[in-house]
């Protein structure tokens, strides 16, 4: 049985769905005793991936990510040819990333999120927000098909809505292969049969905010399971419930993974996986470093706060005692002494370290986060502002499940 939202698929339990509003409901259990033979449950694009694994794309990778773009968009993730859950086995939501600060609202209560933009529904609404039609002939909500017609026709509307889904499918790729860097992207879902009319775009996309793709391509190709790979999907459940495929992603094992972020002169990160630290395809894998955190431009977290970085901010503000040869030591002593500029300098720096952890956070699920480095000496003047966008940017509603270390 594949299902929305989360499901702990080892314990049979549908954890949470915004769709169906389901919470903590054992429903492998309950529909075992309904048909009396044993069910096995798991999120639908958790399921597809698994399908992929087993008879699409995804045999010929030990290391891929698979992308769900339907209602929602959500991920999969495979490392080593295992199935990837996380921490918490939560793993995988890409379609939770922050795209656009204070954007189009959620059921998350974090706005502005990829799904918004990107999904069936979020494609709709660019639409019709573009001048395109709200319905069909026949009343029907205008979706992929109808919209791809339009666009073979050269309806404007219908071009635009297809260049905008290419960005914003762009834009969270180019996160989502910063921290993983795999093998190949998969692209499922019923917005995966009208790939062509965005492909150009997201490749340029992927290619402009994530200069790393451009020198090590990997393929991004429609699945090859077509509209089949949900039925395929649940049919894979009930092999691995039988023991005759890939297990499901084992949280003893992954219960420790963290983030190490260092701050210095320049910013440094790595990530471990299954106790691990993870390198990728290409070595690039964990790159925090690289993830754009300004809506409006591609400024990575790297280019922030680095030291250059936070020093040209600290100047373009106003700050009087600032030159061209100051360092960090020097920005945390005028914090320390009231320069109002360097404080407010340190505080945009923990915003968008903040928007940076969000991002790892929401697609790896780890158990701890770790910021080490000169740059703790100012967690006075950071901290605030990166938990304060750490809550807004994440779908935790507050109660953050990984703990976080200053060293």
């Amino acid at each position: 049985m594949t299902l929305p939202g989360f499901v702990n698929t080892n314990d049979g339990i549908w954890v949470e769905s915004d769709f169906m509003g389901a919470h903590n409901y054992p429903i492998s259990e309950q529909m075992s005793k309904r048909i009396g033979i044993p069910v096995y449950a798991d999120n639908d694009c958790k399921a597809c991936a698994l399908a992929e694994r087993l008879y699409g794309a995804g045999g010929a990778s030990d290391d891929f990510l698979y992308m769900t773009v339907s209602n929602g968009i959500g991920g999969s993730i495979y490392i080593d040819g295992l199935p990837y859950g996380g921490a918490f086995g939560h793993a995988g939501e890409l379609g939770l990333f922050v795209m656009q600060e204070n954007g189009r609202n959620s059921e998350t209560d974090c706005s502005g999120v990829l799904e918004t933009y990107a999904s069936g529904r979020g494609f709709h609404q660019t639409y019709v927000e573009a001048g395109g039609n709200e319905t069909d002939s026949e009343g029907n909500i205008t979706g992929g098909l109808y919209i791809s017609e339009k666009a073979a026709a050269g309806e404007q509307a219908a071009l635009t809505t297809f260049s905008k889904q290419g960005y914003w499918l762009g834009r969270g790729l180019a996160s989502a292969l910063s921290l993983l860097d795999p093998g190949r992207v998969i692209v499922g879902g019923g917005l995966s049969m009208v790939f062509e009319r965005y492909r150009y775009q997201l490749l340029t996309t992927l290619r402009r905010c994530n200069p790393l793709y451009a020198i090590d391509p990997i393929p991004i190709e429609p699945t090859m399971l077509g509209y089949l790979g949900a039925f395929l999907g649940a049919a894979a459940l009930a092999l691995r419930g039988l023991g005759l495929c890939d297990p499901a992603p084992n949280p003893q094992i992954e219960k420790n993974d963290e983030l190490v972020v260092s701050i210095n002169s320049t910013v440094s990160s790595f990530l471990t996986i299954r106790g691990q630290k993870h390198h990728g395809i290409h070595g690039h894998g964990g790159d925090l470093a690289g993830l754009i955190v300004d809506d409006s431009s591609t400024l990575t977290l790297g280019e922030a706060i680095s030291t250059r970085g936070m020093i040209r901010h600290w100047k373009e503000t106003g700050g009087t005692s600032v030159s061209a040869n100051s360092t960090l030591s020097d920005l945390i002593a005028a914090a320390d002494s009231n320069d109002e500029k360097a404080q407010a300098t340190l505080a945009k720096a923990g915003h968008y370290l903040g928007k940076a952890v969000a991002i790892e956070c929401v697609l790896m699920d780890p158990q701890r986060v770790r910021i080490q480095g000169e740059f703790v000496r100012a967690r006075h003047w950071f901290e605030s502002s990166f938990l304060q966008t750490l809550q807004t940017e994440t779908y935790y509603r507050g109660k953050l499940p990984f703990s976080i270390l200053f060293e």
